[in-house]
């Protein structure tokens, strides 16, 4: 081997290393950026969370006497004329066939 190809070999020893130290701490900063955004997210996010539990906690009994109230009236719907009715559970089964389907290649 001639000197000139040990020249050649170092010099692409010594640019993979900077590649490799420069990927490292790429890697390094895309971590520390991460963590960060997760914090804000969570700080943001959190108090946000204990609004809607608290309220789901207060209100949920309204809320829920609503939705019996609303299915109460469903129910009778359905009773005097199920046509309707059938006719939605088809449509829906149809577009969850067509939504959900694999497709054929």
């Amino acid at each position: 081997m001639s000197w000139l190809e040990h020249i050649d070999e170092r010099e692409a020893s010594r640019v993979a290393k900077a590649i490799g130290a420069g990927a490292r701490e790429a890697r390094e900063l895309a971590q520390d950026h991460l963590s960060q955004f997760a914090g804000q997210a969570r700080s943001i996010a959190e108090p946000r969370l204990h609004e809607a539990a608290d309220y789901l906690r207060h209100e949920g009994k309204a809320v829920a006497k609503v939705a019996a109230h609303q299915a109460a009236r469903a129910s009778r719907a359905v009773r005097a004329d199920p046509l309707p009715a059938i006719v939605g559970v088809v449509g829906l089964a149809l577009l969850a066939s067509l939504v959900l389907g694999r497709r054929r290649t």
